[in-house]
């Protein structure tokens, strides 16, 4: 019992001692504790460097349809879901000297509905060692999109030429050829019956020549009819659905039918940040110097025993 009443005085003891030392040499252990503040931010803003950030969002490009609609060129999710496989996963397999080499770095890739839910738009959060990384990296991701839409863009224009070809083709064919040939059928069909009417007017017809001239007046006066009903059907339902046709897809090829990527908006930080907030970069340089000073305090008190034990040697 008298042993750890003993044991426990001399620990005390120690502790005094020890936090009289501190208190005797605080100049040294307060400049200990200022270096390593310091040499904290002087590694976090030198040494990390501190990035840049920035927030895009991007139209990923739409085609009017023939409803007259916009609909995205590609799947929204999935142009995501390649952005992040090529631009973030891909970091993992970088080598340390070409992680070094690369002064930006696409964090994040989400979606969102900014007008309409059905137009899903792109953001993107990126950081660089500069402004113009963090524009670069941005630029990098709208070029994606852009060359991934080329493709398909090109393949719409040639299908809305094709359909507009041939429409102009049924059109012109229906006013050039179609409607004449109706319209001569008709006077020459005219031309026949006025011919019958004076016929029939002759007195020297018998009775089966009349009947004969009669029915053959009543059959163009039908195939009058017939040719007429069928112009006015041409004239104004088949060539009304065609010019309708027609401008619906000339107004899916026209300006502002058709719009490849675009930047939304594109908003950079003006100032860097360090990726670590600064408290926590200044509770670790207190820390550092806090062990800092215990470590030069504990030196100088054993440089300073080791002396003196060292000059009672020599007595």
């Amino acid at each position: 019992m008298e042993m750890t009443r003993d044991t426990n005085n001399s620990e005390k003891t120690e502790i005094k001692r020890f936090l009289f030392l501190l208190w005797k040499n605080r100049w040294i252990g307060g400049a200990c504790v200022g270096l390593g503040v310091v040499l904290a931010f002087l590694y976090a803003y030198v040494v990390a460097k501190p990035m840049y950030e920035g927030v895009s969002v991007i139209d990923t490009g739409y085609i009017l349809n023939e409803s007259g609609g916009k609909g995205r060129i590609l799947n929204t999710v999935e142009v995501i879901k390649e952005i992040e496989e090529i631009f973030i996963e891909s970091n993992k397999y970088l080598t340390p000297e070409q992680a070094a080499d690369r002064k930006w770095v696409i964090k994040q890739v989400d979606v969102v509905d900014l007008k309409n839910p059905g137009l899903p738009f792109v953001k993107v959060t990126a950081r660089g060692e500069t402004q113009e990384d963090v524009k670069a990296a941005m630029n990098a991701v709208l070029e994606y999109i852009q060359d991934k839409n080329k493709d398909r863009l090109e393949k719409h224009e040639i299908n809305l030429g094709y359909l507009i070809e041939q429409i102009e083709a049924r059109i012109r064919n229906i006013q050039e050829n179609t409607l004449p040939y109706i319209d001569t059928k008709i006077n020459r069909s005219t031309a026949d019956i006025e011919e019958l009417k004076k016929e029939l007017k002759k007195e020297s017809l018998s009775p089966t020549q009349y009947q004969t001239l009669s029915n053959y007046l009543g059959q163009l006066q039908v195939s009058i009819d017939a040719s007429e009903s069928s112009k006015f059907s041409i004239q104004n339902q088949t060539l009304l659905e065609l010019e309708q046709q027609l401008a619906k897809y000339n107004l899916m090829r026209g300006d502002g039918s058709i719009q490849n990527a675009s930047f939304i908006t594109l908003n950079i930080t003006p100032n860097p940040n360090l990726g670590v907030k600064k408290w926590i970069i200044l509770v670790l340089g207190l820390f550092s110097g806090i062990v800092l000073s215990v470590l030069v305090i504990s030196g100088k008190e054993l440089y300073v025993e080791l002396r003196r034990e060292g000059l009672r040697g020599l007595e």
